[in-house]
């Protein structure tokens, strides 16, 4: 094989040895990303205390001794004003207008101004009777927006605030349908309910600030930059009032919908982050793919040279698992967390307090203190400690090591498609020259893409080259039946065909970790979007190398694998029976689960038994292992070679497809970028001997098994007469 392919062989030694290099290059820049931040939700913690019998202030300087450095607060508006019970009422122009007595509900100034100059139907009006609140809303308003777009109507005892709105800043109630006496719809309705506007940023909280100061916490604002309103006005104000607050975050976690400042005025915000070195916070999506959807937040990155740190927000859903999955306390939330830092690259926490429902708090702070050490020694394990939030060096991948990655997988196809057709020399070097200067082209004209087709592909070659490398030994073991061998040699040699295998599909697992190690990838602002279709790939390539080495009712002796049309065609036109048909519906709605429960966004969920397995693992090993691949594709591997030395090809067949699904989860280990390299290659290891062990362990059972059967023939077989 080594003569035949020497060209091939050589320049996939290049690519693979240059993917080792740049695997060590991005390894390098994750092993200075050991540091997690811990930063309180203020509003939450506020509730929490609420409900306890300590003020707020206490159970922030009890959360700093567990390692807390940090409150994040947003910036106040209309809206959190009335919800934090100050005395504001809140109503849209349109819907003040259709009350019969507005005229007798509203301070006299207010209704004067509207007779006057009458009042727009998406207009915020707001009425309060506080002078300090009217006097922080003014303020708010004239210190940032332009006095054209709100009016200030201050009174003895009620004061009021209209703030101009258009539909564009309206907020209305879904359709409610009204039905006649029959059930049938009438008519479908929305009503006006409120508006963006009541979310305008009016500043944050001096007393806020002050009592998490006195706590011994930094202050972490949350700025909200609503599209339209905002100008060089509104950003002097907002970064000149943390200057006087003396407010210099270390992390900037943007509220609403848009980074501070765009378009017009993100170079301002670049300056400004730049001079306090000031990460950019990226809030990772509930379904833990990508980040929450904020204009402008990728650009900012950009500017940033990716000074930008993973953020993990503890959802409701997160924060009710308490005594979840049999637990006595918050060990599950302590899960969530532990994987979150470990496996996703997040190195910031955003924390909220433990919840009983969607009402009740936890308010026993030794169930804190318990999660906060377990975790704090857990992360240990890793080299990682608590302080201030780490960032990922921004690694990248020079053009010219990328052609020779890609140029070794170019080779790797030819090896592979050299299984199904033989090819003379002359036709193997001009379809290496034209794939060399495909990618070449591809690489230079549309790189992104061209990067995520070569992991693609360095996926389904490399676990289909180790489907090759099980059929090929399979067919010599099942040519060779008649040798004589102990168990013992045996399992050697299927140990030592199983760990090639798995050699095989680890240099795909490579490929796809070096080609996809940018910066962009590891903080997952680019995806890659293939994994689904790396699994699904190898089962049909699966089928098709099979045909190739063991044929369709093939009655020659062939040595060379070989995929013949004839016999395609013949199995394609076979009866087919029932038992076929049965068989057949099994192995698809297998593959369907199979590929379904791949990726975080699936309706199929694992199992509470399943979790609490995952768990079991997670707290004693430091990778949790794919099931997949211990329990599933690694045993029926090593058994499916001990089915070829005893010549049963149907079950070399049956074990083979379900270690191709071993095979390719472990790629697809590797294709989760934003998981450090170390722990997908722990996570393979721990696999690979697991799996060994179940499978050794199979075998000497099969082993037994197989002769009580036929110790049981010999004992029945009828003796000749």
């Amino acid at each position: 094989m080594i003569k035949n392919n020497r060209v091939l062989l050589i320049i996939l030694a290049l690519g693979i040895l240059m993917a080792g290099v740049m695997a060590g290059q991005r390894s390098l820049a994750e092993a200075n990303n050991k540091t997690v931040d811990f930063v309180l939700e203020y509003r939450e913690f506020e509730e929490m205390a609420k409900q306890s019998d300590k003020e707020l202030s206490w159970w922030l300087q009890e959360l700093k001794a567990l390692g807390v450095r940090h409150v994040a607060i947003q910036e106040e508006n209309l809206y959190s004003l009335q919800r934090d019970g100050e005395s504001v009422k809140i109503e849209m122009g349109r819907n003040m207008m259709n009350e019969v007595n507005w005229r007798k509900e509203y301070p006299e100034q207010l209704v004067s101004h509207i007779e006057v100059n009458g009042i727009g139907d998406y207009d915020v009006v707001a009425v309060t009777s506080s002078p300090e609140t009217f006097d922080f809303i003014s303020k708010g308003l004239t210190s940032r927006y332009p006095q054209d777009r709100f009016e200030l109507l201050e009174g003895d005892e009620i004061s009021a605030v209209i703030i101009h709105g258009t539909v564009n800043d309206a907020l209305f109630s879904q359709a409610i349908n009204s039905v006649d006496e029959d059930g049938k719809v009438f008519r479908a309705e929305t009503r006006l309910q409120s508006s963006k506007l009541t979310r305008l940023s009016l500043g944050i909280d001096p007393d806020k600030v002050k009592l998490i100061k006195d706590a011994g916490l930094k202050v972490m604002p949350r700025p909200y930059n609503y599209q339209g309103w905002i100008d060089e006005q509104f950003l002097q104000t907002t970064l000149q009032q943390y200057e006087a607050y003396d407010i210099v975050p270390e992390v900037f976690i943007f509220d609403g919908d848009r980074v501070l400042g765009y378009p017009e005025l993100i170079g301002e915000t670049v300056d400004y982050m730049r001079d306090n070195n000031i990460k950019l916070g990226m809030i990772e999506d509930s379904v833990q793919r990508e980040h929450l959807k904020q204009t402008g937040l990728i650009e900012l990155a950009e500017y940033l040279d990716y000074n930008a740190v993973r953020i993990f927000s503890v959802w409701e859903f997160i924060q009710e698992r308490f005594k979840y999955y049999g637990y006595e306390g918050a060990e599950e939330i302590e899960n969530t967390l532990y994987r979150a830092v470990t496996e996703r690259n997040i190195r910031l926490v955003y924390f909220k307090p433990f919840k009983w429902n969607k009402t009740a708090y936890v308010t026993d702070i030794l169930e804190y203190q318990k999660m906060f050490q377990r975790f704090e020694g857990r992360i240990a394990e890793h080299g990682m400690a608590l302080g201030a939030s780490s960032t990922l060096a921004p690694n990248r991948i020079r053009v010219r090591y990328m052609l020779l990655m890609a140029y070794g997988l170019v080779a790797a196809g030819l090896l592979l498609l050299k299984v199904f057709i033989r090819l003379n020399k002359k036709h193997e070097m001009i379809l290496l020259a034209l794939g060399i200067i495909g990618v070449t082209g591809a690489l230079f004209v549309m790189p992104s893409l061209a990067q995520k087709v070569l992991a693609l592909a360095a996926g389904i070659i490399f676990a289909s080259l180790g489907i090759v490398y099980y059929f090929s030994r399979s067919k010599h073991y099942v040519d060779n039946t008649r040798v004589n061998m102990s168990l013992t040699r045996k399992i050697l040699l299927a140990t030592k065909d199983m760990m090639i295998s798995l050699l095989i599909a680890g240099i795909g697992a490579l490929f796809i970790a070096s080609i996809l190690s940018d910066i962009r990838y590891l903080l997952e602002i680019d995806i890659f979007r293939g994994v689904k279709l790396s699994q699904l790939v190898p089962m049909v390539s699966y089928v098709l190398i099979y045909l190739a080495y063991f044929g369709y009712d093939r009655r020659d002796a062939s040595k060379e694998p070989e995929l013949r049309l004839a016999e395609v065609k013949k199995l394609l036109v076979e009866n087919i029976k029932l038992i076929h048909v049965i068989i057949g519906s099994v192995i698809v709605v297998a593959g369907v689960i199979y590929i379904s429960r791949t990726g975080h966004e699936t309706n199929i969920q694992p199992s509470s038994l399943e979790i609490m397995l995952r768990n079991l693992l997670e707290e004693r090993l430091m990778a949790r292992p794919r099931n997949k691949e211990f329990l599933i594709g690694f045993p029926a591997l090593i058994i499916g070679f001990y089915f070829a030395q005893k010549g049963f090809k149907q079950l070399v067949f049956i074990t083979g497809l379900a270690a191709t699904v071993g095979l390719a989860s472990m790629i697809n280990t590797f294709s989760h970028l934003r998981t450090p390299l170390y722990l997908s290659i722990i996570r393979s290891v721990y696999a690979a001997g697991i799996g060994l062990v179940i499978g050794v362990i199979g075998i000497v059972a099969l082993d037994a098994l197989f002769n009580l059967v036929n110790k049981y023939r010999s004992k029945c077989r009828i003796p000749n007469e």
